[in-house]
């Protein structure tokens, strides 16, 4: 929003104006926001949804919220959880949502309706919304590369901000970036000697008969190869 003034002032028939520099106010209206996260250990996504951080009005309030990608990202039961922004008290969990659009397949949805946080029809105040999700699918897992996971959250409902009811609905998209590195490879110089270091599986994925190979047949100029410096670390990476 942005104003300006103009003031005139008439001083012995000697009539000035002073116009003073426009003022600015941003409004940033909000009404819905996503962030995530990842757990490499677990290889579980954290959501946490924003909903209506300007505190309008909005009549009959819905969240909706789907798994794209089912085949190798599945929600984790148990994990949904509502609070009103400034408290950590849970004001809805799993059972609010539509259990029949959850249990979809194809597509499983989180619906929550607000219909407990009514106040004369309507929400005015800010909520947060979190949930996790798995990426399950070990199939995208043995690669070295990135996977990205994306969902869209959406809010609809009525504007109900003059006489008048406007419908309404805003989604915001969250896409989050899993890398995953089955084999990594580092080299290092020390003197005359060339050390190599190779970690293997640094993401937790389970595998079975793993075989790592690394070819030293074509060495470059006078380079030998000197197996008696080979070593094997559990866990923790070699210092």
């Amino acid at each position: 929003m942005t104003n300006s003034l103009e003031a005139t002032a008439d001083d012995h028939n000697l009539i000035g104006n002073k116009k003073v520099d426009k003022a600015t106010y941003k409004i940033n209206n909000q009404l819905i926001s996503k962030t995530s996260s990842y757990d490499n250990s677990t290889h579980v996504i954290n959501w946490t949804v924003t909903v209506n951080a300007s505190k309008l009005p909005i009549k009959e309030p819905k969240f909706i919220d789907a798994i794209p990608r089912p085949e190798i990202e599945k929600y984790i039961a148990g994990s949904f959880k509502v609070v009103k922004q400034g408290s950590d008290e849970g004001i809805a969990d799993e059972a609010a949502l539509d259990q029949e659009k959850l249990a979809d397949k194809t597509k499983p949805t989180l619906s929550y309706d607000f219909s407990d946080q009514l106040k004369e029809g309507k929400i005015s105040d800010t909520y947060v919304i979190t949930y996790k999700t798995v990426d399950f699918n070990k199939d995208y897992m043995y690669c070295n590369g990135s996977i990205h996971f994306d969902n869209t959250a959406r809010i609809e409902g009525k504007a109900v901000l003059d006489a008048t009811e406007t419908d309404f609905g805003k989604e915001v998209t969250q896409i989050q970036e899993v890398r995953i590195e089955a084999v990594t490879k580092e080299v290092s110089f020390k003197g005359t000697r060339v050390r190599w270091r190779v970690t293997v599986n640094k993401d937790g994925v389970r595998l079975h008969n793993a075989v790592i190979r690394d070819c030293f047949k074509d060495l470059a100029g006078d380079q030998q190869f000197d197996a008696s410096d080979i070593k094997l670390v559990m866990g923790n990476r070699l210092a």
